[in-house]
């Protein structure tokens, strides 16, 4: 287990915050002149959890579920509401509003993958349908061999207590990692 590996090349981390701030600025300014762009709506998502989980910007919970509640008041059709809002609540570890959500989310149509994933995440939180989540997590780092697939595996093998597995899983994980963003070493 003393695997020695030399990570990626990373961006030194104040440049990285610096870029973050500016990259979130503009989706929300975005958003607010063309609310139906595709994509925007995942970068507020990505760039305010990020802020929240590695920067401790806890107001950052507080726009998102503005922000998913706004949604909900205004576009109450569509499948991408529902899946955002169950991402938010999910975030904010209201598993079983976020699991609601997902289920109107599905009646509207919405991608299985999306509606996969966080259900897998809200099942690991909660330490449910154990075995489902980890052929589900196996299967993916088979497909993708992505850090982000990686990661949740490693998480769940750990908390399963199979440690010598945890440990390789991050390691495939920081091996497989092709981005310059130095949040996921």
């Amino acid at each position: 287990m003393s695997d020695v590996i030399d990570l990626p090349h990373a961006t030194d981390g104040g440049l990285f915050s610096r870029n973050l701030e500016s990259a979130l600025d503009r989706s929300w300014f975005i958003f607010r002149a063309h609310p139906e762009r595709v994509g925007t709506l995942d970068a507020i998502l990505d760039g305010e959890s990020i802020r929240s989980q590695f920067f401790g910007d806890y107001s950052s919970l507080d726009r998102l579920t503005k922000l998913a509640s706004s949604l909900l008041h205004d576009h109450p059709d569509l499948a991408s509401t529902y899946v955002f809002a169950a991402q938010v609540d999910s975030g904010r570890h209201l598993f079983e509003d976020a699991q609601k959500k997902l289920v109107r989310a599905k009646a509207l149509g919405a991608d299985d993958h999306a509606i996969s994933r966080i259900s897998l995440s809200i099942d690991q939180a909660l330490g449910k349908n154990l075995d489902h989540v980890l052929e589900q997590r196996l299967q993916r780092v088979k497909l993708s061999n992505a850090i982000e697939d990686w990661i949740p595996l490693g998480a769940l093998l750990a908390d399963l207590g199979r440690h010598d597995e945890a440990h390789d899983a991050y390691i495939k994980g920081l091996k497989a990692y092709a981005d310059l963003s130095p949040l996921g070493l």
